[in-house]
């Protein structure tokens, strides 16, 4: 298993100032273990940041990060998975990433024919914890005693249905209506147990930090 050194620690040191709590998945300390990162975690990370200078410090430390020898070495394991923010692992690593970076890690080397097997390991859980970034504009009006059902639609074809409280959706769109929908970022948290329901779902409109204010 890849851990982190000194240089991994000092490379994600600036990211600290600006990310409380510190994630799960990334190390803490030298030693930690390294763990490949899912797909799309950038976003999830700058849903949980101010705008401005914060999100220029993100992109620069996540692009260091993952181009360490460490990291690099992560992906290129045998059987690696992608982790959440949490440090749960939610898919395996493409083949074609581990050939890509593990390219980079091993240039040295003699290339040679290589010849995987895709080995899928099935693990039963009881929910997949799911994060859903809204666009605050796609929120409509509630009327008075109606009920609400969130449809979150993910690419072509695939819709994944949240019923939500109401009084917290109201919530949500009196603080969007206050701030403007520039200014909030929306967010979804559930649990899925059955494809394309989210269950024990919340909604939640929190307020961005402004531009330029340290």
């Amino acid at each position: 298993m890849s851990k982190a050194t000194q240089w991994t620690i000092d490379t994600l040191a600036p990211l600290r100032e600006h990310l409380s709590p510190w994630p799960a998945v990334l190390p803490s300390e030298a030693g930690d273990p390294i763990r490949p990162l899912k797909i799309g975690v950038r976003a999830d990370l700058a849903v949980l940041l101010p705008d401005g200078e914060a999100h220029e410090v993100l992109s620069r430390v996540l692009r260091r990060y993952a181009r360490g020898r460490e990291y690099l070495a992560a992906l290129a394991a045998p059987d690696a998975m992608r982790h959440d923010l949490a440090g749960n692992p939610v898919e395996p690593v493409a083949e074609e990433h581990k050939i890509h970076f593990g390219s980079k890690a091993k240039a040295a080397r003699p290339s040679a024919p290589q010849h995987r097997e895709t080995v899928t390991v099935s693990v039963k859980i009881k929910a997949l914890k799911v994060t859903a970034v809204v666009p605050p504009a796609d929120l409509k009006p509630l009327p008075p005693g109606a009920d609400v059902v969130l449809a979150l639609e993910v690419g072509d074809g695939m819709t994944a249905m949240a019923k939500l409280n109401p009084k917290s959706y109201r919530k949500a769109l009196a603080t969007i209506a206050e701030l403007g929908a520039e200014n909030v970022a929306v967010i979804v948290q559930g649990q899925m147990t059955r494809p394309g329901v989210i269950e024990s779902a919340g909604i939640v409109a929190q307020p961005k930090k402004p531009k330029g204010d340290l």
